[in-house]
């Protein structure tokens, strides 16, 4: 593949560190972590929405690549979710997810949101309180 493909940051362009460019798109994303404060992921999500974004949804390894290369030593929530049915996993833009790396996924009704430990995901208990990664388009 090529390494231009799919998607790459975007300095080299002008743009400032933490946005980067779907190539397949044309579409430059912003991808702020919120690391001022813990927060569950329902209230993560209201806070990406009023950075008008939302939680990450990452569609790509090429995508995955960059945006683990932002994240902290720390949990972290993606814009997953298996709330409506158990195992079927949707972005927060309504999008199946169809790219993922799992280091595990357990089944319950508790553990319906996505999070990111060592590179890794997991599914989660919502109501927890971890940093978040937003996805703000241009």
């Amino acid at each position: 593949m090529d390494d231009d493909c799919c998607y790459r940051p975007c300095e080299s362009i002008g743009c400032p560190d933490g946005w980067a460019e779907d190539t397949t798109t044309g579409t430059f994303y912003e991808y702020k972590v919120l690391k001022d404060r813990e927060r569950n992921w329902y209230d993560s999500r209201a806070e990406c929405q009023r950075a008008g974004g939302d939680l990450a949804s990452i569609k790509t390894s090429e995508e995955w690549q960059f945006v683990k290369g932002l994240l902290p030593n720390h949990d972290v929530w993606l814009g997953g979710s298996d709330a409506e049915e158990e195992g079927n996993w949707v972005w927060t833009d309504g999008s199946p997810v169809t790219f993922s790396v799992w280091y595990q996924t357990g089944t319950g009704r508790i553990h319906n949101c996505i999070a990111v430990r060592s590179e890794r995901w997991y599914d989660n208990e919502c109501s927890l309180n971890r940093y978040a990664v937003c996805k703000i388009p241009a």
